[in-house]
């Protein structure tokens, strides 16, 4: 009688190839995909703070010193109601 693992095994060298081996990772390559994964991830948030800081500090608006200031304050009456 033939061994059922043997026949999935001999199956799914059919399908995927000897390439795939789903236990051959161990700790240590899982650590290192997932410090990859990090990696990425964290250089990709950092790019898009980058691009949304240099959005806001284009569009920002003159300094005040660029604007002008009246002359002199405008007085305003206020006239109670009779």
């Amino acid at each position: 009688m033939d061994d059922p693992n043997a026949s999935v095994n001999r199956k799914l060298d059919e399908v995927i190839g000897t390439q795939y081996d789903a236990g051959a990772r161990g700790f240590v390559g899982k650590l290192r995909a997932g410090i990859v994964r990090w990696i990425v991830a964290a250089v990709l948030a950092l790019s898009m703070v980058a691009v949304i800081v240099a959005t806001i500090e284009w569009h920002r608006l003159p300094p005040p010193e660029g604007r002008k200031i009246p002359a002199k304050p405008v007085v305003i009456q206020i006239i109670p109601a009779k």
